[in-house]
């Protein structure tokens, strides 16, 4: 049953106020048929970052467009090679981010660059660069290497990962593999964005996984 506009856009608004990292006073929520759209200005990446993730729990989002702006304050401003000396130093202390993975910056934008040999090396580089100060978006472009066990392997392992996790229902869930590429497909339906997020993750912390086509419907 798909909750109705309204509703859903004020559950997210009192979801976001909740939140001690956010200052809502500049920002704007609207749902169309289930699709939030947040609009307005926050103060950093990581608010941005948040937002979002808020926003996607709310029982009834079937996805979030995130239209926020970042505008730092004048203390968290800073110049750009500055910037990526200290996004660099951030990379190099994390013992879960390879060495392989680099970082150039734009204006504010922060740019990651190299290889990594799973998903979760390449997702823990954009976590640490976002808890940089004065980031004020990141383009996670490091390529993953294929590596790992074979494609059934690959397929069983996400399966048993699902299995294991007590906030998802993957029954109606399919994993198809092409061990050629590393590239997994997940169809079906879940019963949330929550349920969503959790399936994608589990498939993206098999080893041996490079790509994912994201075929899942959120159905209520």
């Amino acid at each position: 049953m798909q909750i109705p506009d309204e509703q859903l856009r004020n559950e997210i608004s009192e979801e976001l106020d909740w939140d001690p990292r956010l200052d809502t006073s500049a920002v704007a929520v609207s749902a169309t048929s289930g699709v939030i759209t947040l609009c307005g200005i926050v103060g950093s990446f990581t608010e941005k970052s948040a937002a979002t993730w808020d926003a996607s729990r709310v029982k009834g989002v079937v996805r979030v467009d995130d239209q926020l702006r970042i505008r730092l304050l004048d203390e968290n401003r800073r110049d750009d090679a500055d910037l990526r000396r200290s996004v660099r130093h951030a990379l190099l202390l994390n013992s879960l981010v390879p060495s392989s993975i680099d970082a150039t910056v734009d204006a504010g934008q922060v740019t990651l660059t190299g290889t990594a040999t799973s998903q979760f090396q390449r997702a823990e580089a954009e976590q640490v660069t976002a808890r940089v100060r004065g980031v004020c978006g990141i383009a996670n472009d490091v390529r993953l290497v294929p590596f790992g066990p074979a494609a059934g392997d690959i397929a069983e392992a996400i399966t048993q990962a699902m299995r294991r996790n007590a906030r998802l229902d993957a029954s109606n869930i399919s994993i198809a593999v092409r061990h050629d590429t590393g590239t997994v497909r997940l169809s079906g339906t879940v019963n949330s964005w929550a349920d969503h997020d959790e399936g994608i993750t589990a498939a993206w912390n098999a080893p041996g996984v490079v790509t994912i086509i994201d075929d899942l419907r959120v159905v209520y």
